[in-house]
């Protein structure tokens, strides 16, 4: 169906559904790409919070800090060199209770309160980058908590590994990855880090911005070449094929070609050749009407001559005039015998003339060898 397709199509319909098609699988390995590359940018920045996670659990096991909000904030206070590259550090008991925050530490202690902030989140998980949390939680059209993403995280199969969720508004992309702190065996809290990473959302809108002016650009470049193709290739061989269609319908329309023939290129050529062929082939054709009209009038004389002498030969009784008739009607036969043999002779010549090869011949050899037998004599 598809060359079937193709074979019904002109030159530069092919040329533009075969553009599109390519232009359909390109997009789509753009669209997969883009698909892609945002989780990838996400598990890089999510290797970086799980290793701080990590450090962080060994400094909470190895200084025995109790998840209680004196212990933490004393903690957080004392190694908030830790979090110099991150936003926000949250910790919570193992009840969900808050109990550290980093965008606190610079107020009163009173400040550590229950709220927190109310966001639609995207949740993925850092290894398989994708959606982990229960359907009723993640729903487009509502919104949830921290809280509500911890307790769905601490009673999820995958309770042990950390995962990272995003949350986005129009000037803002945040990544945080959340991991349960388990010290001797028994989980005594959850950590979270958050993270402005605006950055991957900038790589992305760069990578659509450039797929965008690229497809852009392909484009205006394959309708420029399209438009090229079109007026300076495909339009003068349709004008060759109108050309040559009036030649063998033998059309009174005139097609003129003499501005291909002007062109310096295999169009001119080839417009020049079909031209000169078909005036040949014309003179060829007048010729044949004209030795035709002229064969037909020479034999007709010599018929008119045998009717007469027929007509006489069968009315006299004289024996003189009748070898004399006798001998005019061997004359007219042979020489209508050597009209048709004449005639049938210039044909074989033309046809053989038609399949000769023309041949390079060095003509300062045969102006030679014309002086030498003029000298001769």
């Amino acid at each position: 169906m598809f060359k079937t397709l193709l074979k019904n199509l002109s030159i530069l319909k092919k040329f533009l559904f075969i553009n599109l098609v390519i232009f359909i699988v390109i997009d789509a390995f753009s669209i997969i790409y883009l698909t892609t590359v945002k989780p990838n940018l996400i598990k890089k920045k999510t290797a970086n919070h799980i290793q701080i996670i990590d450090n962080t659990i060994d400094h909470i096991q190895r200084l025995k800090i109790q998840f209680n909000k004196n212990d933490i904030r004393k903690f957080l206070f004392s190694t908030r060199f830790l979090f110099q590259n991150l936003d926000r550090v949250i910790l919570f008991d193992s009840e969900l209770n808050l109990v550290g925050d980093t965008d606190t530490l610079d107020l009163d202690p009173r400040s550590f309160s229950q709220r927190l902030n109310i966001v639609e989140l995207e949740v993925l998980d850092k290894q398989k980058n994708k959606k982990i949390v229960s359907k009723k939680i993640i729903n487009k059209d509502k919104i949830i908590s921290l809280k509500d993403i911890l307790l769905n995280y601490s009673k999820s199969k995958d309770f042990a590994k950390p995962f990272t969720f995003t949350q986005e508004n129009y000037n803002q992309f945040l990544l945080t990855t959340i991991k349960n702190v388990n010290v001797n065996g028994t989980n005594v809290g959850f950590l979270a880090i958050v993270e402005n990473a605006n950055d991957i959302k900038a790589a992305i809108n760069e990578r659509k911005i450039f797929i965008i002016r690229t497809t852009f650009v392909l484009v205006i470049v394959i309708l420029i070449f399209s438009f090229v193709l079109n007026r300076y290739f495909l339009k003068p061989i349709k004008n060759l094929v109108n050309y040559t269609k009036t030649v063998r319908d033998k059309s009174k329309k005139k097609i003129n070609i003499e501005e291909l023939k002007n062109r310096n290129d295999e169009l001119g050529i080839l417009s020049e050749s079909l031209d000169e062929m078909t005036n040949e082939l014309q003179k060829r054709i007048n010729n044949a009407e004209n030795f035709s009209t002229d064969l037909v009038h020479e034999i007709r004389n010599p018929l008119t001559s045998l009717k007469s002498a027929s007509e006489i030969l069968g009315e006299t009784h004289d024996e003189a005039q009748k070898s004399k008739l006798v001998n005019i009607l061997n004359h007219d036969v042979q020489r209508i015998e050597r009209l048709i043999t004449d005639y049938s002779q210039m044909l074989k010549d033309e046809v053989a003339l038609s399949k000769e090869k023309m041949n390079k011949i060095n003509i300062k050899l045969i102006v030679k060898s014309v002086v030498d037998d003029y000298n001769s004599i």
